[in-house]
């Protein structure tokens, strides 16, 4: 193959890749990227370790911030919790 047969099979693999990703839904996602096996390869790549779950979870929990739904609902929650007697 050529430089531009591999660039243009690449190109057309990731389009039919993205596109099945696409049309999953719920525990399809979960099962296409196991979470814990993206985490293991992260680790690895950047701190040259296993992830280790017991551990890492709780520290990724607190350095990472709710998304702006949540935070929102929090806030509200809070503050109706405060303002009841």
């Amino acid at each position: 193959m050529t430089a531009q047969e591999v660039r243009d099979q690449i190109d057309r693999s990731w389009a039919e890749a993205e596109a099945n990703v696409a049309q999953l839904e719920g525990t399809g996602l979960l099962a296409a990227a196991p979470g814990e096996e993206i985490l293991a390869a992260v680790f690895m790549h950047f701190t040259g370790r296993h992830y280790r779950k017991r551990d890492d979870r709780v520290a990724i929990a607190k350095a990472t911030p709710p998304p702006g739904e949540i935070q929102l609902l929090l806030e509200a929650f809070l503050s109706d919790t405060a303002e009841d007697p």
